[in-house]
């Protein structure tokens, strides 16, 4: 199962026309049929940071997580944080999903948080750096420059594990249900189905904007059942395509590598 994050705001509405055209009515001495105009805002107005997993089979139930962000400028990055992230996991998603399942989700950095190791931060003092080469049997010269002390602990610190990770492998309530995690490579949104997703359900809100938060919130309601069986089936297909065609080239890189070895 696929997750992602994405955000819309009130006056998203897919196109540049400064006015729009509503309630349309017949006239019958121009024999035409218009209405009243709706000038467009300006800006792009408050928003909704919305999170969700989908399957082949459609959404995750339960899963979909709104709220309305705090700031109009940037995108959801600056909504959307670690602690936001993992009650969703925790209480929303991990419940709702099966034994054996695999997440796929992006690097999103509040996605990739690291686990505590022990190792001192990079930028901490160097008698800190010094006290866990130490602790460590790692030789050092009292000498050492911060760049080598940093060199020497990149080398030798342990593998580094992400919270979620660590948390499906480690906590007594996930130990047994034998879920992992995927992360696609970075800059390659095609081999997310739900990006699909979020495009079918912005272009049905852009269809119907009113420009005001009720009505973007009740498009949101409705445009979650716009993401059919059927809609999954073309999505999935596409992606298949491009996991073949990267593995394709996969294969192309690794045969020049090994000519060139030879």
């Amino acid at each position: 199962m696929y997750l992602d994050e994405t955000f819309i705001n009130k006056n998203y509405s897919g196109s540049d026309l400064s006015w729009y055209c509503n309630d349309w009515e017949e006239d019958p001495l121009l024999d035409k049929t218009f209405g009243p105009y709706i000038n467009r805002p300006s800006g792009k107005g408050e928003r909704l940071i919305i999170l969700n997993a989908v399957t082949s089979h459609g959404w995750v139930k339960n899963a979909k997580l709104v709220f309305q962000a705090k700031t109009c400028s940037g995108d959801y990055h600056g909504s959307m944080d670690e602690d936001n992230f993992t009650k969703w996991f925790i209480n929303q998603l991990l419940p709702n999903i099966p034994d054996n399942s695999v997440i796929i989700m992006d690097n999103a950095p509040y996605h990739n948080m690291y686990a505590a190791d022990g190792v001192p931060a990079l930028n901490s003092k160097k008698s800190d750096m010094q006290q866990w080469l130490s602790d460590n049997d790692v030789y050092f010269d009292k000498d050492f420059l911060r760049s080598q002390l940093i060199e020497l602990i990149n080398e030798h610190r342990p593998p580094r594990e992400y919270k979620i990770d660590n948390l499906l492998r480690n906590d007594p309530r996930y130990i047994n249900r034998n879920i992992e995690i995927l992360r696609t490579p970075q800059y390659h949104p095609e081999l997310q189905p739900i990006e699909k997703c979020w495009a079918v359900l912005k272009q049905y809100m852009a269809q119907h904007c009113d420009f005001t938060m009720k009505g973007l919130r009740s498009n949101l309601n409705k445009s979650w059942s716009k993401v059919t069986k059927k809609t999954m089936n073309g999505i999935m297909e596409k992606v298949a395509y491009w996991e073949n065609y990267h593995l394709e080239q996969d294969k192309l890189l690794d045969g020049v590598d090994e000519s060139e070895a030879v």
